[in-house]
């Protein structure tokens, strides 16, 4: 069974949140504190509360709204982290397994969750700006070129220009 096969549903739904990036940043913090987790299992349910909580203080969501909804559910800050925590697992972004020795809930990465979350990791660093940058500037083409007909040539004539451009001389060589 191949990884793609395994993909909830669901699980693209956190690409269609208003609060996408949000969960993104809490999907970095859970793996990483996952990573220095002395568990290899993965975290526990109080353990990855406590730390969804310590990243959405960094938030700067306005919280005077009183009503931040995600889908149809009220958002306070008091409840956002158990939430956040069980929409990721509805969606297939967590799992979550009883282990009856520690006798509690462990949260841990599905494998094909770990590979959109190494990307996120990526895409957040401050130092991979540029890749950030050149990753959206791609999409943006794409977006456009899906939906733009008449700049379909422009964007491909671009392309192959700077394509042509990346490659040495010496490759064109007629000596050989």
């Amino acid at each position: 069974m191949t990884i793609k096969s395994r993909i909830p549903e669901r699980f693209y739904r956190l690409f269609h949140s208003k609060y996408m990036d949000y969960y993104q940043m809490i999907l970095i913090s859970l793996y990483e504190e996952s990573g220095q987790s002395y568990s290899i299992l993965g975290l526990t349910e109080e353990e990855c509360c406590e730390i969804i909580e310590e990243r959405i203080a960094t938030f700067t969501m306005d919280w005077s709204q009183q009503q931040l909804e995600d889908e149809g559910e009220l958002l306070t800050r008091s409840n956002m982290s158990s939430i956040m925590l069980r929409r990721l697992q509805e969606w297939g972004w967590l799992k979550k397994d009883y282990d009856e020795e520690i006798n509690e809930y462990i949260i841990s990465f599905p494998d094909y969750s770990q590979i959109f979350v190494d990307v996120f990791v990526h895409l957040y660093k401050e130092e991979s700006s540029k890749e950030r940058e050149s990753i959206l500037s791609l999409y943006s083409h794409l977006f456009t070129y899906s939906s733009d007909k008449e700049k379909n040539n422009e964007i491909l004539r671009g392309a192959f220009c700077t394509c042509i451009s990346k490659i040495p001389k010496s490759y064109f060589d007629d000596s050989y």
